[in-house]
């Protein structure tokens, strides 16, 4: 008797090759059940129990442990990583060994930064080497697709938050400097330039590592009246931001007069490369000066 698929069937000896498939099955049947229970002379190399638990369990991951790679041959859903003694790094296992794979990373403690990594250059989300996890509750669900680890769920939190105004960059005139990192934290998107947020030439560039919805804000109470705004891949840094390629500006907003504040606030759908730059008329800040960037999801 052999199972076709739908049905177990008796061998047909009048059928031609019918034994032969019959035999097939039948080797298939052996080999399966080899692997879960022995053949008798050899134990098994785990019972369907342990393989059952194995799938719904949770592996716990600690800082002693890092960086930790997970193997090929675990079969763990979910990892539960404990951060408290410091930073931990988890590799992803082989790709191509792993096509339809599962697996979920939850950062279970508050502090330290948890990062997962595909192995070599193998990539998440098909855009990124790494994903950091910095805060408590974050998650990371992939599967492995192809030549990526897709991204099937995640929870991520990344923020920049930048105040003082510092003038305007030497080369990019029109883009905002700032003098002080009031938070910094996640790696999906980041600072250009030598100098990040205080870079003497470009002054505060974003570029945009991990496609998603992102929301910028900037507020500048100037020394007159005068515009403050975002702009998105534009390369007229030394225009004023009233004055660039309309497609090119995502927000804008004006101090009418000394001491007003000009507030501008967009959140959107941005691609892996976007840029996205603080950018003014020239007219000096004082006071309050605040950009922060935030990633939002996917």
């Amino acid at each position: 008797m052999a199972y076709d698929g739908t049905k177990y069937r008796t061998w047909d000896r009048s059928t031609p090759n019918d034994g032969l498939e019959f035999e097939a099955e039948y080797n298939k049947i052996y080999a399966n059940t080899n692997a879960l229970a022995g053949n008798g002379t050899s134990a098994p190399d785990k019972t369907i129990q342990q393989l059952a638990n194995e799938s719904n369990s949770i592996k716990t991951v600690a800082t002693g442990d890092s960086p930790y790679t997970i193997a090929d041959s675990d079969a763990y859903s979910i990892y539960s990583v404990d951060t408290s003694g410091g930073d931990v790094t988890i590799t992803l296992p082989t790709l191509a060994d792993n096509q339809g794979k599962k697996i979920k990373i939850v950062h279970t403690i508050a502090g330290n930064t948890l990062t997962v990594d595909g192995e070599g250059a193998e990539t998440l989300g098909g855009e990124v080497a790494t994903i950091e996890l910095t805060k408590i509750n974050d998650m990371l669900e992939v599967q492995g697709v192809s030549s990526t680890w897709a991204i099937l769920n995640m929870k991520v939190s990344a923020q920049l938050r930048l105040s003082g105004y510092a003038g305007y960059g030497s080369t990019d005139n029109r883009i905002f400097r700032f003098t002080t990192k009031d938070e910094g934290y996640g790696n999906v998107f980041s600072e250009n330039h030598t100098g990040g947020y205080n870079a003497n030439a470009e002054g505060i560039e974003i570029t945009i590592n991990l496609s998603g919805k992102y929301e910028f804000q900037l507020t500048m109470q100037s020394t007159g009246s005068g515009w403050g705004g975002l702009s998105l891949n534009s390369s007229q840094l030394t225009t004023n931001i009233e004055s660039i390629t309309a497609a090119d500006r995502l927000a804008g907003g004006r101090a009418t007069s000394a001491n007003n504040v000009a507030n501008c606030t967009w959140s959107g759908q941005l691609a892996n490369g976007d840029v996205v730059r603080a950018q003014g008329d020239g007219t000096s800040g004082t006071g309050m000066v605040h950009f922060s960037a935030t990633f939002l999801g996917n």
